[in-house]
């Protein structure tokens, strides 16, 4: 670059040598633009000061800024600053646009040759000897990066920017530490109208803010990937504030001090931050998080180790969204509520790696997060979100890092069968349906469709449904998808299951032969109460007729009851709320909010899973693979079904620590289910089979027995 421009200087000297010719072509005058160099050089080892040129460096930032202000150098934009110390700097620097037109560029950490910019192999250290404020900016636009910032005495970087809509500013890749600061901060951002700015990638450490705070988002900042450490403050401050539109995700806290840790000022979205080995000075109004202003959402933190007060603290009635936080190990956490949760990160180690707060592969904190909006990556630079516990749905993890995808093991499909292997579906109530069973070693995605003799595809029994590890039914019922009892011969029983890890795929046979004749349904006299395929005198029928008259059951659209058929969770979840009259079809649960990850819009069911949820008759998985999914798909088990149903009545619930079936253990978290269970005889026998699929026979039957013995 020395080059080219003394060569172009040489080439504007010969030129004017011959200008005194009549016929000479004089040329435009070259600016800086055309030269592509819109800026100054400093360099504090330059001898002797120069005059901001590439070839000839100021030594000293402030006669760049000053160059940059001096109207006749208005096309001037950039500072590019080389590595040294900086210790006899005026500050503060005033920028302020009411008499700067272009945008301010300060980037230091330059190497002497300015090829290359590397802050942490050569540092531009601004050392401020005391002073009261480093940089102060005003309506202009432009950045700051690459500096080392340490002994300051007051404020920092103050920028300001009103009005117009690209005045954008951003400080990134900065060092700011032993600073102090009694009353104002360490770095500012205050940001109104439609003016954005960026703060990213900094370090804070070792500055003191008593009665201040050591960072201050105000206004549309988006303030990511910092570093806090060993910063202390008190006297009402704390390590940062956010308010008015700030997103602030992606930063640790370790090691800090202070009265509050964060301080969401109002409508401030504090997300995907960690927060671990902190220390809460003493007070009743101290916390890690203390939440000033309503409107904030603080979703997705990870909040560890923390010694002193309290996690979190509501000012003055402040009712801010605090949900989906992993709480572990602090001195006192708030009662566990909504989606906020106890679980162990399995920290590697503490001190202020970030690498060291990554959360281990057999953490429980992981995928127990929220979508977060403007949040695509973690720290670390990897795409949120990951399916970390490996059960096929990728899920945010709290704090800021995203743990990799679990290995996935391949699902294998064992012991397929469908019995009886030959069926007669006329109605005659011999060998009508056939179970298809089979065993799955992985949790997969599940379909099982019945296929004729050219491979086309009849009817879909299961739908790409989400089944866990273990022993999976379903039947068929000899129809195709129209409802129509498919032509005698063999037809295939196709199970696909699908995970991360591979696919398997297993088919058996099953046989249909209705005979020459299908007998006609029984005539509407021997039917109970309508349904084809029930007669009146089933031993169930006064159940059935009375399911069907609340409109709890009210059978299929062919006409049928199948009473032997299973139940879906989303199915058993209507009945259940339609019997005890707890659900309004004009009435919106859901205010626009999923109530778990897998129940969406798009689900017949979503009210009523609203509902529930709201209520308390659901809660949905609270442990294992499924831990906060619902699984609105999945059939019924009794014990499942018997909670979703017993929570609605106002008899108590015997306790955990009751017997009551031979195949109950006490101690289990639906053993007081059970034992009113069998005191009620609802599930009657020795035996519960808790993880029996539940029949629609038996929902009926309870539900009846129920209401006879008056319960409701």
């Amino acid at each position: 670059m020395k080059k080219l421009i003394a060569s172009m200087g040489s080439a504007l000297m010969l030129f004017s040598i011959g200008a005194s010719s009549a016929s000479a072509i004089i040329p435009p005058i070259l600016n800086c633009h055309t030269l592509h160099s819109c800026g100054v050089y400093v360099d504090a080892s330059a001898a002797p000061a120069g005059d901001g040129s590439f070839a000839h460096p100021f030594q000293k930032i402030t006669d760049a800024v000053n160059y940059l202000e001096t109207p006749a150098n208005s096309d001037y934009d950039n500072i590019w600053v080389a590595g040294g110390n900086y210790s006899a700097e005026t500050l503060p620097w005033n920028v302020d646009g009411s008499t700067y037109s272009k945008s301010f560029n300060l980037s230091g950490g330059w190497n002497s040759a300015f090829s290359t910019q590397a802050p942490s192999s050569t540092p531009s250290n601004i050392q401020t000897g005391g002073a009261a404020g480093l940089l102060d900016v005003t309506s202009v636009a432009g950045k700051m990066d690459g500096f080392d910032i340490s002994g300051l005495n007051g404020g920092g970087i103050f920028i300001q920017n009103n009005g117009a809509t690209t005045l954008d500013f951003s400080v990134t890749n900065n060092v700011i530490h032993n600073n102090i600061t009694t009353s104002a901060v360490a770095l500012a951002i205050i940001i109104t109208g439609s003016n954005t700015a960026e703060v990213s990638a900094n370090k804070f450490y070792s500055n003191t803010a008593n009665g201040g705070l050591v960072s201050n988002y105000n206004g549309k900042v988006t303030a990511y990937n910092n570093l806090y450490y060993a910063n202390s403050s008190n006297g009402g401050g704390g390590s940062l504030k956010c308010s008015n539109g700030a997103l602030v995700y992606n930063n640790f806290i370790l090691g800090d001090t202070a009265d509050a840790l964060v301080i969401p000022g109002g409508s401030c979205q504090f997300v995907n931050n960690t927060l671990a080995h902190n220390q809460i000075n003493s007070g009743a109004s101290n916390a890690a998080i203390v939440a000033l202003g309503n409107g904030n959402t603080i979703d997705n933190n990870l909040i560890a180790y923390t010694v002193g007060n309290s996690t979190l603290v509501h000012n003055g009635g402040d009712t801010s969204v605090f949900d989906y936080n992993a709480l572990f190990s602090n001195s006192s956490d708030p009662a566990m509520s909504g989606n906020n949760l106890s679980c162990d990160p399995q920290f590697s180690g503490s001190g202020t790696d970030p690498n060291s707060y990554k959360l281990a592969s057999g953490s429980t904190c992981i995928d127990k997060g929220t979508t977060e909006s403007g949040v695509a990556n973690d720290y670390f630079g990897t795409a949120r979100p990951l399916d970390g516990d490996g059960n096929g749905t990728a899920q945010y993890d709290p704090g800021a890092f995203e743990a990799a995808a679990a290995s996935v093991s391949a699902p294998s499909i064992t012991g397929l069968s469908a019995a009886p292997a030959t069926i007669s579906p006329n109605g005659d109530g011999n060998a009508d349906t056939t179970t298809i069973s089979f065993n799955l070693s992985a949790n997969a995605n599940v379909t099982v469709s019945i296929l004729n003799g050219s491979s086309v595809e009849m009817k879909r029994l299961i739908d790409n449904q989400s089944k866990s590890t273990g022993s999976i039914l379903t039947t068929w019922d000899g129809k195709d998808t129209t409802g129509n009892v498919v032509a005698d011969g063999v037809y295939t029983a196709k199970v696909t299951a699908t995970n991360a890890g591979g696919t398997d795929s297993k088919s058996t046979n099953v046989t249909v032969s209705v005979g020459s004749v299908t007998p006609p349904p029984p005539p509407s006299g021997s039917q109970c109460d309508g349904f084809t395929d029930v007669p009146s005198t089933d031993p169930d029928c006064a159940a059935f007729t009375y399911v069907k008259g609340s409109g709890a059951m009210t059978g299929n659209p062919d006409g049928t009851f199948a009473p032997n058929a299973d139940l879906q969770r989303d199915q058993v979840a209507k009945i259940v709320l339609t019997t005890f009259n707890k659900f309004n079809a004009s009435t919106d649960y859901c205010h626009s909010v999923n109530p778990f990850p897998d129940v969406t819009p798009v689900s017949w069911a979503f009210q009523y899973v609203c509902d529930g949820k709201g209520i308390g008759m659901i809660t949905g998985y609270q442990s294992g693979a499924d831990a906060g999914f619902y699984r609105p798909g999945r059939a019924v088990d009794r014990v499942e079904f018997l909670a979703l149903l017993l929570r609605n009545l106002s008899d108590p619930m015997p306790s955990n620590s009751s017997l009551s079936y031979a195949d109950v253990a006490a101690g289990q978290w639906f053993s007081g289910y059970a034992k009113y269970s069998m005191d009620n005889s609802l599930f009657v026998g020795a035996d519960l089979f808790p993880t029996q699929y539940t029949l629609r026979r038996e929902v009926a039957e309870i539900i009846y027995k129920l209401h006879t013995l008056g319960k409701f």
